[in-house]
């Protein structure tokens, strides 16, 4: 795993959607298939010719009455027909793109606005700092153990930056977030960051504060607040 010096930006995933179906599906029967039909879409009352046309794989139509297709046609951005190759090729004019999917799938487009794949995808193999059921941290002391442990299992050098995601505050034992005392525990010469479940806070040890020039005479950025002891110096960023 590549250790980075900056901690992640993490922002929500929107899928862009590939191809909705839009219309209700309507049977219409091909002419020539020999009784066979065709689920298409109606479009302003007629059928239009096919900007492309996809077949030559498994087309999921998510439509519990023709769950599958043999080819699909897009005009003007929406779906045109759908249903078997013979009906659907009916749709193909002269500037028609042709697409063999070669086998491969083809499926709606999904909209999926807060689902945060890219912080997933870089938290695979980071300590998992969650509580029961996800995890099995209870305690500041589990999460020093567990971040202590990945450091020795992967022969983290001095200086490489050592991050952990998914503690909860509310159901740790000592009902508050882990300062930068606490994580010094871990080390005092890798920066150490651990982030809230929430992705919205995080906690990092002395080195951590160092390397980002982070100290007592520090100002709270906008929008956010440092959490300072009695005296001032600085416990945790949010």
């Amino acid at each position: 795993m590549k250790h980075s010096p900056h901690a992640s930006c993490w922002t929500s995933a929107l899928f862009t959607l590939l191809l909705f179906l839009q219309f209700p599906l309507h049977e219409a029967r091909a002419a020539g298939s020999g009784g066979s039909s065709d689920k298409r879409l109606a479009h302003k009352g007629a059928l239009q010719v096919a900007d492309v046309i996809h077949t030559g794989g498994d087309i999921i139509t998510v439509n519990e009455a023709a769950p599958a297709a043999e080819a699909l046609a897009i005009g003007d951005g929406r779906i045109l027909a759908v249903g078997s190759k013979a009906g659907v090729m009916k749709t193909k004019g002269g500037r028609t793109n042709v697409v063999d999917l070669a086998g491969k799938t083809l499926l709606p487009g999904f909209i999926d606005p807060h689902s945060h794949i890219a912080q997933y995808e870089q938290s695979w193999g980071t300590p998992n700092l969650n509580p029961p059921p996800v995890g099995d941290i209870q305690g500041i002391p589990d999460i020093v153990a567990k971040m202590k442990a990945y450091i020795v299992e992967h022969k983290i050098p001095p200086g490489g930056v050592v991050f952990g995601l998914g503690y909860d505050d509310s159901l740790l034992r000592e009902r508050r977030h882990p300062t930068r005392d606490d994580l010094d525990q871990v080390s005092t010469t890798h920066p150490v960051l651990v982030i809230h479940t929430s992705g919205h806070f995080l906690a990092a040890n002395r080195a951590a504060l160092k390397l980002v020039k982070y100290d007592r005479d520090t100002p709270d950025p906008k929008g956010g607040t440092i959490q300072r002891d009695a005296k001032g110096e600085m416990q945790r960023p949010t």
